[in-house]
């Protein structure tokens, strides 16, 4: 497992520092308009697709066939990207914690609270790796473009309509905000591990 994720850490370091710039112009942009929860929205899922670029970098070295003819299982190499996934998610959620930070120091009138949003973007996270890494596996990275964008574009699609339609979801005064940020963290980790076990049935069956 530690030698697959080294694999891709060092696969994905060119990318990283394409990571690195678009996070720093990002920050110019987004930061000096307040629009920081907006801002940390977005590095989570860049950080998340980090995973799906991994992806790529494997076809193109044709690693999945070289990688079934060594002692791997197929399920292994299913759970180091979920394990990616993971990793990547947390280190969205940092860079998220880093810009709160930042935008209390650099905005006087700043004054909302980072964690539900920091809850927010792991599960935002999480929820796209999950929906979008069975449909890899089971037709490779280039050919699964159209449902990655598909993924992303209709939540937020739906968001959009929400939003401008008013609407207000009814919910309890007794639930506190903790309460609902962690069962809606537990249902996406449960998600998440749902899709793992899709994911490796639909690996095992893949032909090469």
């Amino acid at each position: 497992m530690k030698g697959l994720l080294l694999k891709d850490f060092y696969n994905l370091q060119k990318y990283c520092k394409t990571i690195a710039l678009i996070f720093v112009v990002w920050c110019v942009i987004f930061l000096p308009d307040g629009s920081v929860d907006f801002l940390t929205g977005l590095i989570s899922v860049l950080c998340v697709m980090m995973t799906v670029s991994s992806f790529s970098y494997d076809e193109a070295a044709k690693w999945e066939r070289y990688a079934l003819t060594m002692p791997l299982g197929r399920s292994q190499l299913v759970r180091s990207k979920y394990v990616l996934g993971l990793i990547l998610a947390l280190l969205g959620v940092a860079l998220s914690a880093l810009i709160g930070v930042i935008g209390r120091l650099l905005i006087s009138d700043f004054s909302g609270d980072i964690l539900p949003s920091l809850a927010v973007n792991l599960g935002v996270g999480l929820f796209y790796a999950a929906a979008v890494l069975p449909f890899i596996f089971k037709f490779g990275a280039e050919r699964a473009r159209l449902v990655m964008i598909l993924v992303f574009l209709i939540p937020f699609a739906l968001l959009m309509a929400l939003q401008y339609s008013g609407f207000e979801p009814a919910i309890s005064p007794t639930l506190s905000p903790a309460v609902i940020a962690i069962a809606a963290l537990l249902l996406i980790a449960a998600l998440y591990v749902i899709s793992y076990m899709l994911s490796c049935r639909i690996f095992a069956k893949r032909e090469f």
